[in-house]
């Protein structure tokens, strides 16, 4: 049987194909279509796939260059929007990097010190979503991806908790209807049962790697374009 190569996508190249997906709708229905909340609905997706797998595939130090994207879009946004607006998303990744890496010892050390740290972020999160995007559930969902990767009898309920994690912020912070907020939760329902369904490194015939390893420049362009055309042409 012939060897399958390396760089073939896998099943995690899918996933976040998907969020990148779910993402540019969300954008979409937030800056041009706010009367279809359906189309934010779906982008509720997004969030939890991004930090799980930031966390689940961090290794070494912090990525500087995420930081600095991330810096360089939210400059561009306050000169845009001329005024200082919650920070985008890649600000957050980067300091749970930073989290991660200076906390790894506690985290690894045994099983409910790993959740203590998971819960501890989780409660910070009433008091800093208002500063950082998602605040401190960024940091939360991304130390259960890593602890899933560094323990897989963990990943099903590390994916799980990262879930209603979102969930929750979702329902508390966004003020939908019935009707979406029933949506969101089947949503996350389906989100869970497809990272549950195969092994992330299980290789796919389709090859979505050079969408899902440009992920940080595809999110940076895309959100600068239509932050621009909102700006400018609405």
């Amino acid at each position: 049987m012939q060897q399958q190569s390396k760089y073939q996508a896998n099943y995690q190249d899918l996933l976040k194909t998907i969020a990148i997906i779910a993402m540019f709708i969300d954008h979409l229905g937030l800056y041009f279509f706010p009367k279809y909340e359906v189309m934010r609905v779906i982008g509720r997706i997004a969030m939890p796939l991004f930090c799980f797998f930031a966390g689940y595939n961090f290794h070494g130090k912090p990525n500087f260059k995420i930081l600095l994207w991330g810096t360089g879009l939210y400059i561009l946004t306050t000169i845009l929007f001329k005024q200082l607006l919650t920070t985008n998303i890649l600000i957050p990744i980067f300091i749970g990097q930073c989290y991660l890496y200076y906390f790894q010892d506690s985290i690894k050390s045994f099983f409910y010190s790993g959740y203590c740290h998971v819960i501890a972020l989780g409660v910070l999160w009433c008091i800093t979503w208002g500063f950082v995007d998602y605040g401190t559930l960024v940091l939360a969902i991304m130390t259960l991806g890593y602890i899933a990767q560094r323990d897989f009898s963990n990943l099903r309920l590390a994916l799980l908790i990262s879930v209603i994690l979102s969930l929750f912020h979702t329902i508390t912070t966004f003020g939908f209807s019935d009707i979406y907020v029933i949506m969101t939760i089947s949503l996350g329902v389906i989100e869970y049962i497809l990272m549950i369904m195969k092994d992330f490194n299980q290789q796919i015939s389709v090859n979505l790697r050079i969408i899902s390893r440009y992920s940080i420049y595809i999110y940076c362009i895309h959100l600068a374009i239509i932050q621009f055309m909102f700006v400018y042409y609405t």
